[in-house]
């Protein structure tokens, strides 16, 4: 279903169809697998993954740009919706769990907790740890504790649990699931409070802040994208003679700003930013901010309309997405 999804994205450039499609692609990739008898979460991660990886080839700016805005609303909103439903769900099981058993799965909810940080920490010291330590690499101990603290369980164990049906296709009580409900809140509980709120502790504690190799990655990569602008303007140059002027002034743009990924991996090991970075960005927004300001103006005084101030507003927007990256 990914593969079908890609396909279909991958020939239209209508954002709104295309958002439409990322609604439903879920659904259909569960539907099916659900038919069949098995897992429809997993195969619904499985597409999602899937599309994922190739995101930067089916969808356009505009769309990416929309997609990312739009799910990270709906994320939002739909952590905040299964909680609430959480919630609801904790008086219920009060009342219909005796007080004796309802003790006895917390205790067996507080064991599985310790078994869930177990696992995860032998998991990531095997397939982390390891392979960093043959490697050489640094704070590789410090950042594989690190990441089995941070195994925090949520949404996803908790959308599971409360999927599982009331009742059997016979009308029977599905067994066990208000066990499997209180065990799973248990776990979520002792996660998120314990885990999470100790988390910004255990990383201060381990020394580690910043990632100054995340920063070279990132120099390097910038590097690497204005060495390919610059080869390009080279070869467009003798295709496009009549516009040397705009090539130019390209050019000079990535030049400029080649210079300040040199200063910036310069710059790694020490504290001081690129105070004409700033400055830089400084004076644009203050520019943007002058022609939003014109456009506001036109529209007040009934010069353009709903149409072309959305245009205009939304080129202005991108543009200082841009200056921001």
């Amino acid at each position: 279903m990914g593969w079908i999804v890609a396909q279909l994205r991958a020939r239209i450039q209508d954002t709104p169809v295309e958002m439409t499609i990322s609604f439903l692609t879920p659904y259909a990739a569960f539907l099916p697998a659900h038919r069949l008898g098995v897992s429809g979460v997993i195969a619904a991660v499985a597409a999602g993954l899937y599309l994922g990886q190739r995101g930067s080839r089916i969808m356009g700016a505009d769309a990416r740009l929309t997609g990312r805005a739009v799910w990270d609303t709906i994320t939002f909103l739909l952590n905040g919706f299964v909680f609430i439903v959480m919630g609801l769900a904790v008086p219920r099981l009060l009342r219909t769990v005796p007080r004796d058993e309802a003790l006895r799965l917390i205790g067996l909810g507080v064991v599985v907790t310790l078994l869930l940080v177990l696992v995860r920490a032998l998991w990531i010291f095997a397939t982390v740890y390891l392979p960093q330590r043959a490697r050489g690499q640094r704070n590789g101990l410090a950042c594989s504790v690190m990441l089995s603290w941070a195994g925090m369980r949520g949404v996803v164990s908790l959308a599971a649990v409360l999927a599982l049906p009331l009742t059997l296709p016979g009308g029977v009580p599905f067994p066990a699931r208000d066990a499997l409900v209180i065990v799973t809140l248990t776990v979520i509980v002792l996660t998120l409070v314990g885990q999470g709120l100790t988390l910004p502790r255990v990383i201060r504690v381990l020394g580690l802040g910043e990632d100054a190799g995340l920063r070279e990655e990132e120099a390097r990569a910038r590097q690497r994208l204005l060495e390919a602008a610059t080869r390009r303007l080279d070869e467009l140059e003798p295709v496009w003679p009549s516009h040397r002027p705009l090539l130019d002034q390209l050019r000079e743009t990535y030049r400029h700003r080649s210079e300040h990924v040199e200063r910036q991996r310069e710059a790694l090991d020490g504290d001081e930013e690129d105070r004409e970075l700033i400055e830089h960005r400084e004076i644009r927004r203050t520019v943007i901010d002058a022609e939003r300001e014109a456009l506001l103006r036109l529209r007040a005084e009934g010069d353009v309309g709903e149409e072309v101030l959305r245009h205009l507003e939304r080129e202005l927007d991108f543009e200082e997405r841009r200056m921001d990256a």
